[in-house]
């Protein structure tokens, strides 16, 4: 109940900040050099397109790690094989949300002794990237840099004026509000006594 009182709130608080609540949400986060592209499984294909476009150019010298729900990370796994990834060998992970998607990032990181890694997600969804990210990997972790995706559906200026930006952007800050109030469950869960640094 606190959760839906809370999402009713911080509807309340968009609507008179309306003009920029979906740019807020966009915070792309810059490392100099990576050791890793990590692209991040959901969105509408724009991330792995994205990712793929980067890595095509050689950045994070082309170590590429994909995480995905189990249903998508097996297609991915077909279309590598079927070399529809245009990449000879990328990682493919499984992960079930964000959470995961650190930690997968971070133990992958780490076998591929990557000082850092670029993360590739949905605009929306950089701002909570970089928060989950930064507290996994914490202080003794690599250096995490956070890239925008292509945005295929959602103008971040206009959120408003469309059905799907207002379901990515409310969407967007009911997971935010959710995050503070079940960190601490979600840190138990993958081991953590508290969050790092």
């Amino acid at each position: 109940m606190r959760v839906v009182a809370g999402v009713a709130v911080a509807g309340l608080v968009l609507f008179s900040l309306v003009p920029s609540a979906g740019e807020w949400l966009v915070q792309p986060v810059h490392v100099r050099a990576c050791g890793l592209l990590v692209v991040l499984g959901g969105g509408a294909q724009e991330r792995l397109a994205t990712g793929l476009d980067l890595a095509g150019d050689g950045a994070c010298g082309g170590r590429l790690l994909l995480t995905a729900p189990p249903a998508a990370a097996e297609a991915l796994r077909s279309m590598a094989a079927r070399g529809e990834l245009g990449r000879p060998d990328p990682d493919i992970e499984t992960s079930h949300n964000t959470f995961e998607d650190a930690i997968v990032a971070l133990d992958g990181a780490r076998r591929a002794g990557a000082r850092s890694v670029l993360v590739v997600t949905s605009p929306y969804h950089t701002r909570r990237a970089s928060w989950v990210f930064s507290r996994v990997f914490g202080h003794s972790g690599p250096g995490i840099g956070v890239y925008p995706s292509e945005s295929f559906y959602v103008d971040y200026r206009r959120w408003w004026a469309s059905r799907d930006g207002r379901g990515v952007v409310l969407g967007e800050y009911g997971k935010l509000l959710s995050l503070g109030l079940l960190s601490e469950s979600l840190l138990a869960r993958v081991g953590l006594d508290a969050w790092p640094g």
